[in-house]
């Protein structure tokens, strides 16, 4: 899937219109072209109460194949299938583009722009032998805590990122010569 198909199946079924009053972001490695076979579609939301948001939901998209859901009282997942495409819809009560999801996927494009094809290339290899996402970028930069180290890159301007992911890939060389 490319974005061209996620943007058909978004509009085809109009699903963020449908969600506008949770400011949806669509997330995850289909935006930032790192998606492999079975990818899903990822949509964070806002909702301050995760309760109505999932009745909201379930009024909204219970009828596609393989619907589930649940909740607690920190955030609300839906799953479900169209045209045989994964869609995942997140909320939570943080704004949608201060979730995790969608901090991870701005920091990760970050590096896939500075690094180039060849790293993104070394992430979808990854993420076709299992590993998620950030686990496989915390493989390549050698992170111990990618989920926690990704969040820490997102201050840092392109130049200073740049040099950080340059002294990151040289220590992990070095690691492995040693």
């Amino acid at each position: 899937m490319n974005t061209k198909d996620l943007n058909k199946i978004l509009q085809d079924f109009d699903i963020l219109s449908i969600l506008n009053d949770f400011n949806p972001v669509v997330v995850g490695t289909i935006p930032i072209g790192i998606n492999i076979p079975g990818s899903d579609i990822d949509i964070a939301c806002q909702a301050e109460d995760l309760m109505l948001f999932g009745q909201f939901i379930r009024s909204r998209f219970s009828h596609f194949q393989s619907f589930r859901d649940n909740y607690n009282e920190k955030r609300y997942v839906a799953s479900f299938d169209i045209r045989e495409i994964p869609v995942e819809i997140y909320a939570e009560s943080t704004p949608s583009k201060e979730q995790n999801g969608f901090r991870h996927m701005t920091i990760e494009n970050r590096i896939l722009q500075i690094l180039g094809d060849a790293f993104r290339q070394k992430v979808i290899t990854l993420k076709m032998q299992g590993y998620k996402t950030e686990p496989a970028f915390g493989l390549l930069l050698g992170m111990n805590e990618p989920y926690v180290e990704l969040l820490q890159l997102e201050e840092m301007t392109d130049n200073e990122l740049k040099d950080h992911l340059k002294q990151l890939l040289k220590s992990r060389s070095d690691a492995n010569q040693g």
